[in-house]
């Protein structure tokens, strides 16, 4: 019986579900437009434990779910059916001037979502909360402002407060100028100065250089391999500048009519027969092979070219000889090394007195000591009582023997009195005194070897081999000084080769190469040669119009953008502070040098084989730069109008490279090429240039800016 009504009741809950879904199922299809048509949840009614599943639309298939027979009857009234959606609109994440935002389309019964969207950032969302108070400082003008807190803009509502910044005028300190560096002058302020950091400075003026004043106070004559240099000298007081500039060009060897000579062998090398350059410059040129190797010359004996290392009784000895002629140092005994024996007889650390012996005429007592140091050593020594030798009594022997170039002239006398024990004179060691010594006499240059004469170089004094007629030895003779007599003095540095240090220019000084003098070998005498143009500035742009190089933290200024009008305004005194407007009309203020105007526009167009000319400056422009740019094939030539005697000119060429452009510039005789241009090419006018007029003329159209020096 409870089967069958379970039974009963179950088919009762299916019919009544069946037809909700279908009413539901009608619903959904009606309202598209705010359904989600790839899958609809029809919600769930919860009787006691029945899951109604779910429909989806999208895929066609319907899922009827499965009743749960729980006899839990709690009833979940808050279901997500309804017969209408009634849709509203509301934001679940407000948006800022910086973060998107969300809102979603949902139902205010059951709320199903239809529709979800972003809120994009917009600045009408700043959140103005955050306040801003900086205090005014002699640099800087003050400021209170309200901010958003996400974007840092300003309140347009609230009133941003400004304040001036105000410096305190105090005293002035004046810099002469130099012959090359500018003198400057400026008015401290009593509050903000500090020197080191450069702050404080007020109505900054520069004090122009003058240059130097060359006199030309000596000159050096053309050699074969370099030109004549005159070396000037800055007469102003207090400069002692000094510069060389070349005249002219080298003259060149020359070895026509000239005798051949011939160069003597050495020990180890053959001779050759030669020519000298005829301008006395001590070049030489090989005409032909001589004489073969001489070989080396060692003598033991001699303690000039010999060094003796004592033996030891373990320990050989040793004689290192060196060559007369080449100084060369043996290695072998065959090459000049004779070998010392071990001498024993050095060991008396301990000792036995063997016996005692008397003293003689030309002899201490002295007493025989054997050497116990080693077992194997059986060597023995006299050791001597000093003081007790015996005097001599000497007679003249023969005649005097007179001097020579190698040995010492001397009368011999000989002692009578030296016995032997047995009573015999013995006068063959240590009785026999020379007296009445007369010095070697000079050696005498008998024969003169002319082809072995060297001339002197720059640190090498000439010299010349000869024979000596008195001793028939062989000797060189060396011009001491440029005093002596028939002495040829050093030459002066020369035949410079380049080395491998080559210094790069600098944006602030200009490159070289170090030569090394080559007219001797030990010759160290270095100078530099090959100038290039100093690099240009690598100028980083900044909003107001400044170029600033990085590296000498100059400054320029564009002055082509400002009108006609001075645009200073404390007149033609060239100090500020300047104040105008910059393209979106803010107002700015700098404390720097105003040194002129130009013409309106940001730039100036140059016509291609039309000179352009500029020269109605109302103060002079000091230091300035033209930005050019860059085309490729251009050629344009730059006249400086320094005053109205001096122009300088600036020849700029462009090629086309692998990457960007090459542009080399020449001035005043020097070039430099620089690499990888784009877009503009700046061409300083450098530190000595104080331009009243600049006239530009091109090959090809283009366009310039001019700068001026902050």
């Amino acid at each position: 019986m409870k089967k069958k009504l379970l039974l009963v009741l179950m088919a009762i809950l299916v019919v009544v579900v069946f037809a909700f879904v279908s009413c539901n199922k009608d619903k959904s299809s009606d309202d598209s437009s705010s359904s989600d048509t790839g899958s609809t949840d029809t919600g769930s009614t919860n009787t006691g434990s029945t899951d109604t599943g779910s429909t989806n639309t999208g895929s066609g298939d319907t899922n009827t779910g499965s009743t749960n027979t729980n006899t839990n009857t709690n009833t979940n009234t808050n279901t997500n059916t309804c017969v209408e959606h009634s849709y509203e609109w509301k934001v679940t994440t407000a948006p800022t001037c910086r973060d998107n935002g969300k809102k979603e389309n949902a139902c205010t019964v059951c709320g199903a979502v239809s529709e979800t969207q972003t809120i994009f950032a917009d600045k009408q969302y700043c959140d103005f909360s955050e306040h801003i108070v900086e205090e005014a400082t002699c640099t800087k003008g003050g400021i209170d402002k309200w901010v958003c807190k996400y974007c840092g803009d300003t309140d347009p509502s609230k009133q941003e407060i400004k304040t001036d910044p105000a410096h305190k005028p105090g005293e002035w300190v004046e810099v002469a100028a130099t012959c090359e560096v500018n003198g400057y002058k400026y008015q401290k302020c009593e509050v903000c100065f500090n020197e080191a950091l450069a702050l404080g400075m007020l109505n900054y003026e520069v004090l122009f250089a003058d240059g130097h004043d060359w006199d030309t106070v000596s000159t050096d004559e053309a050699t074969c391999d370099s030109p004549a240099v005159n070396h000037n000298q800055c007469t102003a007081e207090g400069c002692g500048a000094t510069e060389d500039v070349q005249v002219g060009s080298a003259l060149g060897h020359s070895y026509e009519n000239q005798p051949e000579l011939t160069a003597a062998p050495t020990c180890t090398e053959s001779g050759y027969k030669y020519k000298e350059c005829k301008n006395g410059c001590g070049a030489t040129q090989i005409t032909g092979a001589g004489e073969g190797p001489t070989g080396h010359s060692y003598d033991y004996e001699d303690p000039d070219y010999s060094t003796r290392v004592e033996a030891t009784c373990i320990t050989d000895g040793y004689i290192t000889a060196t060559c007369k002629v080449c100084s060369h140092v043996g290695t072998s005994e065959e090459d000049g090394i004779s070998v010392i024996p071990a001498d024993p007889t050095l060991h008396y650390s301990t000792y036995n007195v063997v016996s005692n012996v008397e003293a003689t005429c030309h002899a201490d007592a002295y007493a025989v000591w054997a050497c116990t140091a080693d077992a194997s050593c059986s060597q023995t020594k006299n050791v001597y009582a000093e003081g007790t030798q015996l005097e001599h009594v000497y007679e003249q022997s023969g005649d005097p023997v007179a001097p020579t170039c190698n040995a010492e002239g001397y009368t011999l006398f000989v002692c009578t009195l030296c016995q032997d024990p047995d009573g015999a004179v013995n006068c063959t060691e240590g009785c026999a005194d020379r007296r009445d010594i007369k010095e070697k006499v000079p050696h005498e240059m008998t024969t003169v070897y002319e082809e072995t004469r060297l001339d002197s170089t720059c640190i090498t004094p000439s010299s010349v081999e000869y024979d000596c007629g008195w001793c028939s030895g062989h000797f060189t003779y060396t011009y001491p000084t440029a005093d002596a007599e028939n002495a040829v003095p050093l030459k002066e540095h020369g035949n410079w080769a380049p080395t491998d240090n080559v210094v790069a220019p600098t944006c602030t000084s200009e490159g070289y190469t170090v030569y090394y003098c080559t007219m001797d070998d030990a010759c160290e005498k270095t100078t530099n040669k090959d100038f290039t143009i100093r690099a240009q500035h690598a100028f980083v742009v900044y909003a107001d119009g400044r170029l600033v190089c990085p590296t000498c933290e100059v400054t320029y200024r564009n002055i082509t953008t400002f009108t006609n009008d001075i645009i200073a305004s404390s007149g033609k005194d060239g100090n500020g502070p300047l104040t105008f407007e910059d393209a979106d009309g803010n107002k700015i203020e700098l404390d720097w040098e105003v040194i002129g105007y130009g013409n309106p526009g940001a730039s100036t167009a140059i016509t291609a084989n039309q000179a352009y000319a500029q020269d109605e400056f109302s103060l002079s422009i000091a230091k300035g730069i033209v930005a050019i740019k860059v085309v490729d094939g251009m050629e344009m030539t730059i006249v400086v109008k320094e005053s109205d005697e001096v122009s300088v000119e600036y020849v700029v060429t462009v090629a086309q490279a692998a990457v960007g452009y090459n542009v080399t510039v020449s001035r005043l005789g020097l070039t430099y090429t620089y690499e990888g241009v784009n877009g503009e090419f700046y061409l300083d006018l450098y530190e000595n240039a104080t331009v009243e007029g600049i006239t530009v003329t091109s090959n090809v159209d283009t366009t310039i800016d001019l700068y001026a020096k902050q």
